[in-house]
């Protein structure tokens, strides 16, 4: 039987938080899970008539006491953000295990999905024929093992329902700061519906959304942090944040650079972004936000682009590489994907993403085990010159590429060419030099 926790819903408004601390490695560590259990969500938003204020703020398995210690960070997160609980959030008091077997439970559910499993498929496929992951790698291993690593909360839009790691009986200032996050997930749920996320097939848009609503949770924590812990327990917090982090190296070298980034990129970016808006128009302008938001990820790396109405510019063109030869993916290539070959470049690489204007990656198939991939990206600026300078170095070092002539370069398995103009860069993948001409029209 579910324990209640007791206390009614109260609204305020907030001033803009000050900006929090760079989450870099724990985000990835901690909050992992939220990112991944977003991208499950299916659920409903209810009505605010629907509620009788004297209802609980929190419902769910656990220690009474519990309960009622994380009803009171509900209302706390609830008036720090401005967002009124429109109904009891379920969250359920549990031991890391058994919220790490939660969470392979919703992994097989989303397996059991053929569509998004092919889609996905489709989408390693081509990633794999670009060297930007590793041939055969497993991604739902990889994920694992980063939930593994350390977990201490998570919201499921799937289950409508969020979890605290209790250890001991007890939850240290690590766990209420992470369930502070994880409940203004519950709450953006419920007055924007993050279910929208399933229904996003373009993943750039995915990831700018994904962006705001971690950047909001993490601006929240952060507020919520200066607000209800002392100074004692943020150190207790932070040295906790800390043995986490240090216990993660050792898996973290094991994960592909592109599936760290893309997990770790919204914690950074999302915050910046999230407080560019607090700027303009305080609360007001997140909540707008969540409602209409950025659709491309150059949108969260310069906030004033989402601002000012952004529309993305078309590239160059790619062409398919021949006759025979089937389209099986295609999409976006975003600022955020520009960017993975600035991060793993080693220091002294800036990220130039934030020029990026439009771009496009596209992968076939011969049908039996020969695959071609491409993209082609537009910038504002000098970009398009420096993106093809590392666009190189970045072939020869990850994917061991050797320069063969001019804008071409050899892997032991296929051929790289590259077309460098003032604004556009494209770039094409293919089996011969002739496959990957006819990708780029120089056939």
């Amino acid at each position: 039987m579910a324990a209640t926790a007791r206390a009614t819903t109260r609204t305020g408004r907030a001033t803009p938080p000050r900006s929090g601390l760079a989450r870099g490695l724990r985000a990835t560590t901690l909050a992992t899970v939220t990112l991944l259990a977003v991208a499950f969500g299916v659920g409903c938003t209810p009505s605010p008539d629907e509620v009788d204020d004297e209802q609980p703020l929190v419902i769910g398995d656990g220690d009474p006491e519990l309960l009622d210690e994380l009803a009171t960070i509900a209302e706390q997160v609830a008036e720090l953000r401005g967002l009124e609980v429109l109904e009891p959030i379920h969250l359920d008091v549990v031991s890391e295990q058994e919220l790490i077997e939660i969470h392979r439970e919703l992994r097989a559910e989303d397996a059991e999905d053929e569509e998004r499993t092919e889609r996905r498929d489709r989408r390693q496929r081509a990633l794999e024929a670009l060297h930007l992951l590793p041939e055969g790698v497993d991604i739902d291993a990889a994920f694992e093992e980063l939930v593994e690593v350390g977990v201490l909360g998570m919201f499921s839009p799937r289950t409508e329902r969020a979890y605290a790691v209790a250890i001991d009986g007890e939850l240290s200032p690590a766990v209420t700061a992470t369930v502070a996050h994880e409940l203004l997930h519950a709450l953006q749920h419920q007055h924007a519906g993050l279910e929208r996320m399933d229904d996003i097939d373009e993943p750039d848009e995915r990831f700018a959304l994904t962006t705001l609503v971690e950047g909001d949770a993490v601006t929240l924590e952060e507020a919520w942090v200066d607000e209800h812990l002392d100074e004692d327990e943020q150190q207790e917090r932070d040295r906790t944040l800390a043995r986490l982090g240090t216990d993660a190296q050792s898996t973290l070298v094991g994960i592909p650079v592109y599936l760290l980034l893309k997990q770790l990129l919204p914690y950074q970016i999302g915050e910046p972004f999230v407080a560019r808006l607090l700027e303009e128009g305080g609360q007001e302008a997140v909540d707008a936000a969540l409602e209409d938001p950025p659709r491309t990820s150059v949108e969260v790396i310069d906030p004033q682009l989402y601002l000012d109405g952004f529309e993305p510019r078309e590239p160059e063109p790619l062409l398919a590489p021949g006759a025979g030869w089937e389209e099986f993916h295609a999409t976006t290539f975003g600022a955020w994907q520009v960017d993975v070959f600035s991060y793993t470049l080693g220091p002294g690489r800036s990220p130039i993403g934030g020029q990026w204007r439009g771009g496009h990656l596209r992968a076939w198939s011969d049908g039996q085990d020969g695959v071609a991939a491409a993209f082609s990206v537009t910038f504002d600026g000098d970009a398009a010159e420096t993106f093809c300078d590392r666009l190189g170095a970045w072939y020869e070092r990850r994917a061991g590429a050797e320069a063969a002539d001019d804008g071409t370069l050899r892997t032991d398995r296929d051929v790289v060419r590259l077309d460098c103009g003032a604004e556009d860069v494209r770039l094409a993948v293919a089996a011969d030099r002739s496959l990957a001409d006819a990708i780029l029209g120089d056939a």
